[in-house]
């Protein structure tokens, strides 16, 4: 008895520590982790998903997601994973309003038995939504796209003068002559 007592106890500290690991990682990281258990109350939620989420208090684990202030198209997003399985991603903001923009994709948690609908019919599925903050990135393809507008329209205008040259040129003299061969 005392042998396994002693094995459980050097088990359950080694879950312990993994676990506490597994925390700091989370908690540490630069992309937002909201997690959501199966009966939809929160059971993990780093600073990260909290500031670009836009939640203005601290969510307390085991609080149920629709009580915190998310955005109405999250909480669709979260109850669309829960209830079909699919991974999901949106991005949330406007580079062209001045927003910050947050891609958020959410992908399912499946329990073992998360085949089985509960009793009421509801899928008994946990959400994990992971943020990204890319208002960089998305801005960085907005002016090259205004780069790439700007120099098509910068160089359709001579070539159009060039071309309008041309035509008059070829149109007002013989063909043969030199000079408009040259031109």
């Amino acid at each position: 008895i005392n042998v396994m007592r002693r094995s459980l106890r050097q088990n359950v500290e080694t879950i312990a520590a993994e676990r506490n690991l597994v925390v700091a990682i989370v908690e540490n990281m630069t992309e937002g982790v909201l997690a959501v258990g199966p009966t939809g109350q929160v059971e993990l939620c780093n600073a990260a998903a909290e500031r670009m989420l836009d939640l203005e208090e601290h969510v307390a684990k085991d609080r149920p997601f629709t009580d915190i202030s998310l955005d109405e198209s999250i909480v669709h997003l979260i109850n669309d994973v829960r209830q079909t399985g699919r991974v999901v991603s949106v991005d949330k903001g406007s580079v062209e309003a001045g927003e910050r923009v947050t891609q958020v994709m959410a992908g399912p948690v499946d329990r073992q038995d998360a085949d089985q609908d509960d009793e009421a019919g509801v899928a008994t599925r946990g959400v994990v939504l992971v943020t990204h903050d890319v208002t960089e990135s998305k801005r960085v393809e907005s002016m090259g796209r205004e780069l790439v507008a700007n120099a098509s329209h910068e160089l359709r205008t001579p070539l159009a003068t060039i071309s309008s040259t041309l035509e008059t040129l070829l149109d007002g003299r013989p063909s043969e002559d030199p000079q408009t061969r040259e031109f």
